[in-house]
């Protein structure tokens, strides 16, 4: 197994990089294997020479609060019964437990030989390794005997391999799983980074603040594509305007305004091949397509901050007609902030570009929101929306003359 760089849009200027940079630490990446992690972050490397890199070779560097985000990720992705994430202190020459969860809980803030686990050899060779574990003598952790089976991912900042991440339960992982843990993990530590680099000082006393970790998952989006990045943001203002309309209170605004911006988060789980294929999906990759709200529900419900935004990353594509996923809630079973961004979300949507077709003219936009009431959407919701849309052009009109 090796890890990937993707060919995803806009990440070719970084590969002539990318390549020499692993080969002088021989990393041993390899291009085109498999859904990708470095390549979606480091594409972005050359965009942020303005900051001022922190070292990845300081464990206490990394706020235990984002290392514990970075780690909860696939703990809740990959249904794990453990976990744990340590970092490479070159000082002592040795792996430092920095969070852990699960059956393992007990391991955060230990020190360890850097043989432990396969941490040396995963970090040399910049491949995850996955065993199953049948006696003792196999378990990366001698004294835990909860997990059948384990994989160890390599982390990475700056390009270079600065610690590992182990998660552990008893049934197998699939070749999708681990491609879903390689995409999170190399892309959360690439923004972890960078975040923590441009911002110094966003860490205070009292740790981070819900609107701080917002601007930190909302970065994750943005790196992995910065077409979603722009939709988010686009549909969100408009958003916010169609529940002042309608009358929500002000911290029902606030909730429907951070969970539109994460209403895509669910695709960071979703491999390159799917989410940037240029062209329809087949029906079995529609199948992993629509798994993108329960990936979001499972990333941000382990984030106490976050368990009162779920309703629109979890329930946008649900339809008022009961013909909606996951869950195929039907009506008022649909919370009424995901109702109302459901149909901003296919407005913006229709009128952009996608690699399989041209955006829809505004008019034609409109009579499909009008002929979708009812069915697709809330009949209540799509006059105000659309009355809305006519009051801009009105007074595009006016300003215009």
């Amino acid at each position: 197994m090796y890890f990937y760089i993707s060919r995803s849009p806009n990440c070719y200027e970084s590969i002539s990089m990318i390549q020499h940079t692993c080969n002088h630490h021989h990393l041993g990446v390899h291009l085109d294997q498999m859904p990708g992690i470095l390549g979606v972050a480091t594409r972005h490397l050359t965009q942020t020479t303005s900051i001022n890199p922190i070292n990845p070779y300081v464990p206490d560097a990394y706020p235990e609060e984002l290392l514990g985000m970075l780690l909860d990720q696939p703990v809740a992705l990959l249904q794990a019964s453990a976990a744990s994430l340590g970092l490479y202190d070159p000082t002592s020459d040795r792996i430092v437990i920095k969070v852990a969860r699960g059956d393992w809980s007990m391991l955060a803030g230990q020190h360890f030989d850097r043989s432990i686990g396969k941490a040396d050899q995963v970090m040399t060779s910049g491949q995850p390794y996955t065993w199953h574990v049948h006696d003792q003598s196999h378990h990366p952790f001698e004294w835990v005997e909860t997990a059948s089976t384990v994989v160890c991912v390599p982390l990475f900042a700056q390009l270079l391999p600065f610690g590992v991440l182990w998660i552990g339960r008893q049934a197998e992982f699939t070749t999708h799983e681990l491609h879903v843990l390689m995409n999170i993990t190399g892309i959360a530590t690439h923004a972890m980074t960078a975040f923590m680099s441009s911002q110094p000082n966003y860490v205070s006393q009292n740790g981070f603040s819900s609107e701080k970790i917002l601007d930190f998952w909302v970065s994750l989006l943005a790196l992995r594509d910065s077409d979603t990045d722009t939709h988010s943001h686009q549909t969100t203002r408009m958003l916010m305007r169609l529940t002042k309309r309608i009358g929500l209170s002000r911290i029902e605004q606030d909730q429907a305004r951070k969970g539109a911006l994460l209403h895509d988060i669910g695709k960071l789980a979703i491999p390159d091949a799917i989410l940037f294929k240029p062209g329809p999906l087949t029906p079995e990759e529609w199948q992993i397509m629509r798994r993108h709200p329960v990936y979001a529900y499972q990333m941000l419900s382990s984030i106490p901050c976050f368990r009162s935004i779920l309703d629109i990353p979890y329930a946008h594509h649900e339809r008022w007609d009961g013909a909606g996923y996951p869950r195929g809630l039907v009506g008022e079973a649909i919370p009424l902030s995901a109702r109302l961004f459901a149909v901003i979300d296919v407005w913006d949507a229709l009128r952009s570009d996608r690699p399989y077709r041209r955006a829809w003219p505004e008019a034609r936009v409109r009579e499909y929101i009008q002929s979708q009431a009812g069915r697709h959407f809330d009949p209540r919701i799509v006059p105000v929306f659309l009355e809305m849309l006519a009051e801009d052009d009105q007074y595009i009109s006016e300003w215009s003359q």
